[in-house]
């Protein structure tokens, strides 16, 4: 049977399968799914059946899919590996230090008092859940024994 024009042929249908059934991540397992089976000639009704996508979604992975190749299919979530951390080096371990010690207003330590503290080191707004977050790396570093970023 003759490829459908609206797939490009940047690999053959065994290909897609392959590729589609070797693959681990889920997103782009389906878009492989669906190109392979509109490869093998599946009609677009029944891809999207098969393979639960929208059309929209489909239509993009085939868009993609005939611009780049199946590498275009790729689900670059994975790739974001966010903001670099607010708290290293030599901070951290001013920061460790504090912590094992009262706040300079006495209590306990919060995400608020841990962001003020930043503040004064870095000369710059910290969010309150920045705070937050950097007191509980601190208290299990400190939990782990830890002094040093790894």
């Amino acid at each position: 049977m003759p490829r459908p024009r609206n797939v490009a042929d940047h690999l053959t249908v065994a290909e897609l399968e392959q590729r589609f059934r070797a693959c681990a991540c889920r997103a782009e397992r389906t878009r492989l799914q669906a190109i392979w089976l509109a490869a093998k000639g599946w009609s677009t009704e029944t891809t999207l059946e098969a393979t639960g996508l929208g059309r929209t979604t489909f239509q993009m992975a085939l868009r993609h899919d005939n611009a780049v190749g199946p590498d275009g299919l790729r689900d670059h979530r994975h790739d974001n590996q966010g903001p670099p951390r607010l708290v290293r080096g030599e901070l951290r371990e001013r920061l460790l230090a504090a912590v094992e010690h009262p706040p300079p207003d006495g209590g306990l330590w919060s995400g608020r008092k841990v962001a003020d503290w930043l503040a004064a080191e870095l000369g710059r707004p910290v969010h309150e859940k920045q705070g937050w977050r950097a007191l509980k790396a601190a208290q299990e570093a400190v939990k782990k024994g830890l002094s040093t970023e790894p």
